[in-house]
Parts: C-alpha cells; structure tokens; sequence
C-alpha cells in the first residue's frame, strides 16, 4: 500500500475511542442498509446466489454523524484486513467491491483506494468488472473534478493520477484483451500529468505490434515491481507473465506461417506445418504444458492451454515484424 494509506491507518488508533461511542460505523459495516430493488440491482452483478447486498452512501453519511473520515478509515481498515484470496465465481461481485465502492462515494479523493482496490480486485480476486468499474470511476472524478481542488491536492496525494489509466490500459490489454480500448487507456496515460518518461515514450510507440507487445510486457514488469512485496500479488502476474508472452508466440507464429503459406511449394498448411514448426523453434507444448498444434478448422496455430489472451486480432493490417526463435 502506499504511505497515504498507512498514514490513514494509524490515524485510525486515534479515532477508536471516538468510534466506541457512537455505535452507528460498525453497525453500518455489518451491512445496515439492505438493497433490494430492482432498480438498484439493475446496475450491479449482484444475484440471487450471491445473496449480496449494497450500502447507501447518504444513509452510511448521515448516521456516522458528521465523522465521516472515521467511517471511511473503518472501510480502509476492512479493505486491508480483507483475508479472502479466492477467485470470485463467474456472476457474483465480491463484497470487498462494495466496500471500496462506498469508501469512495464517501471520500471520492482517496485516490490510493482506485488503484489499490482495482489491483486487488483484478490480480488477487480475479473479479476484473469490479475492478474496471472503479478505476473508471476515480479516472472520471480526475477529469471532470478535480481541477477544482487547491494544488496540494492535485500535484500531492493526485500527483500520480496516471496511474488511474495505466491501470485502465492493464485491465483492457490483460483482462478483457481489448487492444483497442488498452490503446486509448495508454495514450490517454501519456498526456497525463508526471507520468513517467519511460511510459510516455512507450505509449507513443504503441501503434507497431512490437511497441504494443513491448508495453504489455512493461506494464506487467512495473505491476510486479509495485507489488514485488505481496506474494499473491506476484505469484498471479507471473501467471499473466507467462500467458502473455505465450499470446505473443502464437500472434508471431501464425504471422509468419501465413507469409510461408503464400509459397506455392507450402499451400497445404496442415502438412507444412511440422517443417515450419522445425524452422521456426517451435515447441511441443507451451510453458503451461499444453500442447501447440495447427487447427486446421481455425487454420490458425492454437494451443491447448485454456484462456490465453488473444491478443493482436486488431494486428491484421501492421507491419509484418521478425517472428520469434526458440527460448
């Protein structure tokens, strides 16, 4: 976590007493309000198997009886506290994304909780809709707020505002595997206030498949070393790491196999296939162990290893660039 939340959290020893009391903040965090509407859950992915519920941010506002701060402080403290590390199931929204929900209706400048809740939310929780609902919430605040607020604010605890769209383009490229979208994250990043020189000059060089495949892998190397401290955290980008760099094997190879194929000599692609694998340094099976084969009905290489990104759909039209050797 960042200084700002620590700083926030030994606040919290001093406001213990203060919450003893009024009992209203943990009779509130035991889930006081109870939303059952259907218009409520229109806009959630909240079901009757999650057996979930929402808080109402005026109603948690008016009965912490003006101390505000201090609720918000108890939301931190359940955010760091939170011990679940399981991946949601498929249809449901944790409860954790509630509670950064609220704490950031209450206190929409508390900037760590956007990139902080989003990381937890996409790596650890692998629940990566909760996550981009609320990096585009803190990204929407940043345009259209806080422009209003003295400059100790914006070029203090939001002088690192573009991390809101460097997350935004890691969830498009690595979750949803929507290059398009992680295109205008990151060139959205790169005329950001104090964003790195290194990732501005990545992001203008996005336009080339190289420069698209070489920022995904700088995105998850500055992700890792932001978390090289969390275990979890590093053991799941490893992961992405690794499916990543095979996305990209498979986008090169089937490039190149396709550029053979205009050869007259090697039209028939299924029986070409094993001489070009001999060529090309291509392996049995991937990192995962599962195996590369040619699918004749996709007329692609494809691999047996379930959810790698699909990266490079939006590639079609590029610059043809060297393929990969073998690692």
């Amino acid at each position: 976590m960042t200084q700002h939340l620590v700083s926030r959290t030994y606040k919290f020893a001093g406001l213990t007493l203060l919450a003893v009391s009024f009992l209203a903040i943990p009779i509130l965090d035991s889930g006081l309000v109870k939303m059952r509407t259907a218009e409520r859950l229109e806009h959630s992915r909240d079901n009757e198997e999650s057996a979930s519920y929402r808080w109402n941010p005026e109603l948690y506002r008016l009965l912490s009886f003006g101390h505000v701060t201090s609720a918000v402080d108890w939301l931190l403290i359940r955010f760091i506290t939170d011990g679940n590390l399981t991946h949601v199931e498929a249809g449901k929204e944790p409860e954790i994304a509630r509670v950064l929900e609220l704490a950031t209706d209450l206190d929409p400048l508390f900037f760590s909780l956007y990139t902080a809740g989003a990381n937890f939310l996409s790596i650890v929780r692998n629940e990566p809709k909760s996550a981009l609902k609320l990096i585009e919430k803190g990204n929407e605040f940043y345009k259209k707020n806080l422009a209003q607020y003295p400059d100790e604010i914006r070029n203090g605890l939001w002088s690192d505002a573009w991390r809101l769209t460097f997350t935004l383009g890691y969830l498009q490229l690595f979750e949803f595997q929507n290059m398009a979208k992680a295109i205008a994250a990151y060139d959205e990043m790169r005329k950001t206030e104090h964003v790195p020189t290194v990732l501005r000059k990545m992001a203008e060089s996005i336009q080339t498949p190289e420069g698209q495949f070489r920022i995904g892998l700088n995105a998850l190397s500055f992700m890792k070393k932001y978390h090289e401290a969390d275990e979890v955290m590093s053991a799941e980008l490893a992961k992405k790491e690794k499916a990543f760099m095979l996305a990209k094997d498979l986008y090169f190879w089937n490039l190149a196999f396709n550029t053979e194929l205009k050869n007259p000599a090697s039209r028939n692609a299924e029986s070409f296939f094993p001489a070009f694998r001999i060529k090309v340094g291509i392996p049995a099976r991937d990192a995962f162990g599962g195996e590369i084969f040619y699918n004749r009905t996709n007329k692609r290489i494809e691999t047996q290893t379930p959810s790698v990104p699909v990266l490079g759909l939006e590639l079609a039209k590029a610059p043809v660039v060297k393929p990969p050797t073998a690692r």
